[in-house]
């Protein structure tokens, strides 16, 4: 699910990550028949390292993610990126990553306003009869582009959620 160069590289850590999940569950399964046992305190110590060891997986994949978005140069694959992570949002400190994550994105969009508006603002045609007929195309071009950006960002917020950065 997760896209670019080193995609099957970041979904094999995710699965690595999903394995070792599993393998901290089964060992609380099998310790689960003595919770209710107050002369041992064996459910206490492997909850505690299931909690830490939680905590460890929570850390693995805000450094996935962060080395994840190392990669996002563009909006399109920024929405892409957020939305192949989207499994991870039910943890609240995942979800924070997810959102400044998603913040990030908002400041690519607006890199790539200020980006079109130089590019309009320095561009001449090579023919002075052509130079208003070509600016007016230009602007045209970029114009309906970033309409193109806008609409995927809206659209997006609707399943992502709102930030700050988008006002």
């Amino acid at each position: 699910m997760i896209g670019s160069a080193k995609g099957t590289q970041y979904e094999a850590y995710c699965r690595r990550i999903e394995d070792l999940f599993y393998e901290n569950l089964d060992e609380i399964k099998l310790v689960r028949d003595d919770i209710l046992d107050v002369t041992k305190s064996t459910w206490l110590e492997c909850m505690q390292k299931f909690r830490d060891s939680i905590m460890e997986l929570e850390n693995m994949v805000k450094t996935l993610i962060d080395c994840i978005f190392v990669e996002v140069q563009n909006v399109e694959e920024g929405i892409e990126t957020i939305y192949a992570l989207q499994r991870f949002k039910h943890r609240e400190s995942l979800r924070d990553t997810l959102s400044m994550k998603w913040v990030q994105i908002w400041k690519i969009f607006g890199e790539e306003i200020k980006s079109c508006n130089n590019s309009i603002t320095l561009h001449e045609a090579c023919h002075p009869l052509f130079q208003c007929h070509m600016k007016d195309a230009n602007l045209l071009c970029v114009t309906r582009y970033l309409e193109q950006l806008f609409l995927m960002m809206i659209d997006a917020s609707d399943w992502i959620g709102d930030c700050a950065a988008e006002k």
